[in-house]
């Protein structure tokens, strides 16, 4: 099998055009020295398929996941600091390490919070985030979790 014909041919090209971007946003934003005090994160998900969302509520069509973007914004100079990827629904939690870890590059040096949604609430919050917490069911027992439910 030819190199370029092998099935996983179109995901390595994936991969190092991501790698290549994510360079080049790491260039830009310590070439502008980026320092953020606020940093906002939010997920978007989006389909991979050109059926609009008409066509698919009017044919039955129900789709059940979808790809995630996951990304961190500086408050003030609205430049992407951090992003992952992955698949739909669920919660978002699971992004929070990764984007914590690379946005605090342009934070504040020990003068920044991150705000996030819900959909972010898990065992990974810190203190410097200011995250509601999400109710699943009944009470909250984490003593962490009911003192973020009382701001």
């Amino acid at each position: 099998m030819c190199p370029t014909t092998a099935p996983w041919h179109g995901h390595i090209k994936r991969l190092l055009r991501i790698r290549v971007l994510d360079r080049m946003r790491r260039r830009l934003l310590e070439a502008l020295g980026v320092e953020e005090e606020v940093i906002a994160a939010d997920s978007t998900g989006y389909a991979t398929t050109q059926t609009s969302a008409y066509y698919r509520s009017r044919s039955g069509r129900v789709r059940r996941e979808f790809r995630k973007g996951v990304y961190a914004v500086g408050a003030r100079s609205q430049f992407i600091l951090a992003w992952r990827q992955g698949r739909g629904p669920g919660n978002d939690s699971v992004f929070l390490a990764g984007l914590r870890r690379e946005a605090r590059r342009y934070a504040r040096k020990g003068r920044w919070v991150l705000l996030a949604d819900s959909g972010f609430d898990g065992q990974g919050v810190g203190a410097r985030d200011l995250i509601p917490h999400f109710r699943r069911s009944g009470n909250l027992v984490a003593a962490v979790r009911i003192a973020r439910a009382s701001w």
